[in-house]
């Protein structure tokens, strides 16, 4: 905490420097906010960091309208099958998922080699909302908001 941050945390925050997943599977305690940037190496976040296990237990550990934050190194366009099965897999466990690629690049580009830093934000659905609309049960008119 005194290397990495330059102020310490306020009562209602903690900073924890130990191993991820050993962490949240042994915790009880419900977040506003989890915040992941773990890596291994310069482009690399552990195996055992991208899995489904470990994406539902994070969301395990959100208080009902908290959220993930995830910053990753991936393909910004898809280009290759990880940044493809990470973000299926993030997608598979969490039904709100925002994914935002930090730097400039091409629409058009598929250059494997150009992996950037991709922040996804993850939460859960409210409570009731879930679903889809089909041609048979359609709600958009009633569901959209109101508002200016």
């Amino acid at each position: 905490e005194t290397h990495m941050l330059s102020a310490p945390l306020g009562p209602n925050k903690k900073f924890l420097a130990e191993e991820a997943r050993g962490y949240i599977s042994r915790s009880t305690d419900l977040y506003n906010l989890i915040f992941l940037d773990i890596y291994q190496d310069i482009t690399g976040v552990p195996n055992h960091l991208v899995t489904g296990e470990f994406f539902e237990s994070l969301k395990n550990r959100l208080k009902p309208d908290g959220m993930v934050v995830g910053n990753f190194i991936a393909h910004p366009n898809f280009g290759d099958a990880y940044s493809i099965r990470l973000d299926a897999t993030i997608r598979s466990v969490f039904p709100i998922v925002n994914r935002h690629v930090v730097t400039d690049y091409s629409g058009w580009g598929r250059d494997p080699d150009s992996m950037v830093n991709v922040m996804y934000t993850m939460q859960m659905v409210p409570d009731g909302i879930e679903g889809v609309y089909t041609d048979n049960i359609n709600r958009a008119f009633i569901d959209k908001s109101r508002a200016p």
